[in-house]
């Protein structure tokens, strides 16, 4: 390209980082509550989080740069023509296919971008989140139990934790309701209490409390 066009495309470029930038983040803001949540909650570190938000990055970038790249065309193009640079160059004897070559090979480089995304980084990224998200909601104390509220747990328990270590993961002041046999339900009331894997997933294990059966 010559160093007009590679003037335009330096431009182009620019400003196509700069809308996807802004999109990614305005999409993040709307769609990353229920990882938020998982903080908020105390059951996912930092580091999960990030890691989740860059695995997902991919599916927001497949809808993003092609409105960036659009957006950064209709911008620079429009601004040159407002300063009055296109009118130069036309005067100069730059033909309008010349002068669209820049946004022509930035759309070229997009689509390419775009394809890899789908083709590969996408589905191995989504791979890899949902692997990591399975991890992260196995423990029922982060990923159901929220404390100071009633939880429900499927159709036949409710579960009530009053407080949470944040560091032992320990379960204080614990209530829980089951109607399994809806003949004989169930309530337990525990001191204290603790969440373990077992056979058949995470159980809230409670201590120092008692059993009322009807």
């Amino acid at each position: 390209m010559s160093l007009l066009s590679r003037y335009m495309f330096r431009q182009i470029a620019v400003a196509t980082m700069l809308a996807t930038v802004i999109l990614v983040f305005a999409i993040m803001l709307t769609t990353s509550m229920r990882l938020i949540q998982m903080i908020v909650d105390g059951g996912v570190g930092v580091g999960l989080f990030l890691e989740l938000v860059f695995l997902s990055m991919p599916e927001f970038l497949i809808a993003v740069l092609p409105v960036g790249v659009v957006a950064a065309c209709l911008i620079v193009y429009n601004r040159m023509l407002s300063d009055g640079e296109l009118l130069v160059m036309r005067g100069a004897g730059i033909g309008q296919l010349r002068l669209a070559v820049p946004g022509l090979v930035m759309g070229l480089i997009i689509t390419g971008l775009s394809y890899s995304m789908t083709l590969y980084f996408w589905p191995v990224a989504n791979r890899e989140f949902r692997d990591l998200t399975a991890m992260a909601q196995s423990d029922v104390s982060a990923a159901f139990l929220q404390t100071g509220e009633f939880n429900a747990i499927g159709d036949s328990k409710t579960v009530f934790v009053r407080d949470r270590n944040p560091v032992t993961g320990d379960l204080s002041g614990i209530l829980v309701h089951s109607t399994d046999n809806e003949d004989q339900p169930i309530t337990i009331i525990a001191d204290r209490g603790y969440v373990e894997d077992s056979e058949d997933g995470p159980r809230v294990v409670a201590l120092k409390g008692v059993i009322q059966q009807l």
